[in-house]
C-alpha cells in the first residue's frame, strides 16, 4: 500500500507524513511539529475557550457550541446523529474486534481513505459497522 506524500501544515516539508492532528485531521511529520501544532490549532482554542468557561457549564451548552460546523457541507453529519452513535452500544461492542480497529487505523492514516474505504466495504464487518451508521 502506497502512502501519499502530504504537506506538513507547521513546517511544509514534503515527507511521508504518518500523523494527524486528532483535532483538525491536519497532517505533521514530527513530535516537534505536532506540540508547536496544538498551540496553534484552531480547534484546541475552541475546546480550550470551553474549558475555560465557569466549571456551571452544562453539557447542553457545550453541544450548542459544538453544533456549529467551520465548513458545513451537504454531506456533514448532524450532531445529534453523532452523539447517537457515540452512545450506541452495538458501535461501542463492534469496535472491540481488533481486526476492524486495525482497519479504522489503516485508513485514518491513509493519505487515500477513499479508495481504502472502498476495499474495505469487502469485508463484512466493515459493511455492519457502516449500516449501523446510516441507521
Amino acid at each position: 500500500m502506497a502512502v501519499k506524500v502530504l504537506t506538513c501544515v507547521v513546517c511544509s516539508k514534503l515527507e511521508d507524513v504518518k500523523y494527524k492532528c486528532p483535532s483538525c485531521r491536519g497532517p505533521y511529520c514530527s513530535v516537534q511539529c505536532c506540540k508547536e501544532h496544538k498551540l496553534n490549532c484552531t480547534k484546541n482554542i475552541v475546546s480550550n475557550v470551553i474549558n475555560e468557561g465557569s466549571p456551571s457549564v452544562s453539557e447542553v451548552e457545550v453541544v450548542q457550541r459544538r453544533s456549529k460546523y467551520l465548513y458545513e457541507t451537504e454531506d456533514t453529519v448532524p450532531i445529534e446523529q453523532l452523539d447517537c452513535l457515540r452512545n450506541s452500544s452495538k458501535l461501542r461492542e463492534m469496535l472491540g474486534n481488533p481486526h476492524l480497529r486495525q482497519m479504522l487505523e489503516t485508513i485514518d492514516r491513509s493519505g487515500d481513505a477513499a479508495a481504502l474505504i472502498g476495499e474495505a466495504m469487502k469485508e463484512p464487518i466493515f459493511t455492519e459497522m457502516a449500516d449501523e451508521f446510516v441507521q
